[in-house]
């Protein structure tokens, strides 16, 4: 498991906790942003931070991120949540 990495562009990011403070700084640094989110209000700011697409944790967001990636998955993925989303994520 990679624990660093340099983002660069064409990067693909997935963000847990989107609209949290780490996650709204890295929704704006990204060029391609995959964010998870407890709300429908929290999708909504992770959108308005330039989070590309904002899941809820309800959802089976892992099936998402293969879908929108078309199963290329993503590069990186920055977790702030823990034990809920870690292994899932990997």
């Amino acid at each position: 498991m990679l624990l660093l990495m340099q983002v660069e562009p064409g990067h693909t990011v997935l963000v847990h906790a989107a609209a949290g403070g780490v996650g709204s700084l890295l929704c704006q640094w990204a060029s391609a942003v995959i964010g998870t989110v407890s709300t429908k209000e929290k999708a909504a700011q992770a959108k308005d931070d330039d989070c590309h697409h904002a899941l809820l944790y309800e959802e089976d967001f892992v099936s998402r991120v293969n879908e929108i990636t078309s199963g290329n998955g993503v590069d990186v993925v920055y977790d702030s949540v823990g034990k809920d989303t870690f292994q899932v994520s990997d």
